[in-house]
């Protein structure tokens, strides 16, 4: 944080310099105000560059942890969430494979993939199935992409996730 402010607070010398050198040719007023406040930077400086002189160069992390009793993942919960990032990224890898023949561009499969998987999805719940609607797709390529897209996850059938539903129905909404 301070050298975040002393960089700043550099920054703004450096452009108060300049505006002293062009007013040293233009009027005295203007001068002697700008050299004030360039002090005043100066002095700013300083007294950060103070505060960060105690400030120890590194820390230790492990040693933080252990003052601030910080509890750490144990190793299954992070083998765990590690896990389910591979799966994300898996899961990515294989939906652009599914919508890659509609895009010429490999940039316009990523940015389509990416609106998907962020954008809002309506689930309901009936009996044993869950239904999942994508949003209407305005553009022909997008809707026939994500239609497949679709297609492809509900051809796969049951789904045993050990919830209350057993079947994953996907679909895309309809105009509004």
């Amino acid at each position: 944080m301070i050298n975040k402010k002393l960089r700043l607070l550099r920054a703004n010398k450096k452009k108060m310099a300049e505006k002293i050198i062009k007013l040293e040719l233009g009027g005295k007023k203007d001068l002697a105000a700008m050299k004030r406040k360039c002090s005043g930077v100066e002095r700013r400086i300083k007294n950060q560059l103070a505060k960060r002189l105690p400030l120890p160069k590194k820390v230790n992390l492990l040693d933080r942890i252990k003052e601030e009793k910080i509890v750490r993942l144990s190793d299954e919960k992070k083998l765990f969430f590690d896990w389910l990032k591979m799966n994300a990224i898996w899961v990515k890898r294989e939906i652009i494979e599914i919508v890659k023949p509609y895009y010429r561009d490999l940039r316009d499969v990523n940015k389509f993939v990416k609106s998907i998987l962020k954008s809002r999805t309506y689930v309901r719940r009936k009996e044993d199935m869950l239904y999942i609607e994508f949003p209407f797709q305005s553009s022909n390529k997008r809707h026939e992409a994500l239609n497949l897209l679709c297609n492809y996850l509900n051809d796969h059938g049951e789904i045993d996730l050990g919830l209350d539903y057993n079947r994953l129905i996907f679909g895309i909404r309809e105009k509004d």
